[in-house]
């Protein structure tokens, strides 16, 4: 099953942003965040080593889906496995590149500053979320699936937070 989002669609999800983590990251003791920034897998995001907001936030965004099929995920990390460098190429040479000239997104990346100042990084930012998430393993207890998708959905809510805090207009700004 193929979902094609319209322009409207598009535009109501980049408006709705991320209240869990936006409620976390205003009221929440950074020591936790940083805390979390040291995890190296998803092991250790689940131990119950871990302080008690960690914890849950792990138990509460951090599952897979209903619809989730283990065949059909086993299928695709073998894909992956087989073209990875092919793929991590096309990343590179031309979807980041093509996604990044978008209107809205490269607004965004200039005025928090992600893009111009450290591009090489943010590149390979973008390149180690989408290692982390498509190689065999990566949402099993010693996989980075799930981590490496929390701390994008940190990263974002952060951004997004920072830049309506700093003035930022969606209608003007996108």
């Amino acid at each position: 099953m193929i979902t094609i989002f319209t322009d409207q669609q598009l535009a109501k999800f980049r408006a709705e942003g991320d209240a869990a983590l936006s409620e976390l990251l205003k009221k929440e003791d950074h020591s936790v965040l940083r805390d979390f920034w040291s995890l190296k897998n998803d092991e250790e995001l689940f131990s119950d080593k871990n302080p008690p907001t960690l914890k849950k936030i792990a138990e509460h965004l951090c599952v897979l889906p209903d619809w989730f099929r283990a065949d059909e995920f086993q299928q695709s990390e073998s894909f992956f496995t087989t073209y990875m460098q092919d793929l991590m190429m096309m990343l590179g040479l031309v979807s980041l590149p093509y996604c990044y000239g978008g209107a809205d997104g490269s607004k965004v990346l200039i005025a928090s500053g992600r893009i111009h100042t450290n591009t090489t990084k943010r590149l390979m930012e973008t390149g180690t979320f989408v290692w982390d998430v498509c190689m065999p393993g990566a949402f099993s207890g010693k996989g980075k699936g799930f981590l490496s998708c929390l701390k994008v959905r940190l990263i974002h809510q952060f951004t997004r937070d920072k830049l309506l805090k700093d003035g930022w207009d969606p209608e003007r700004d996108g």
